[in-house]
């Protein structure tokens, strides 16, 4: 799990950087779901 958790991370940092905010915010709630049920 704390490898799929760390792709994902990546994927918000990675949109962070390409400027998406929006996309950002929701993919950082979905990795703080993700921990939850971790």
């Amino acid at each position: 799990m704390r490898k799929l958790c760390a792709v994902i991370l990546s994927a918000v940092v990675w949109l962070v950087a390409a400027g998406t905010p929006a996309s950002a915010a929701e993919h950082q709630s979905t990795l703080s779901a993700g921990y939850l049920q971790t």
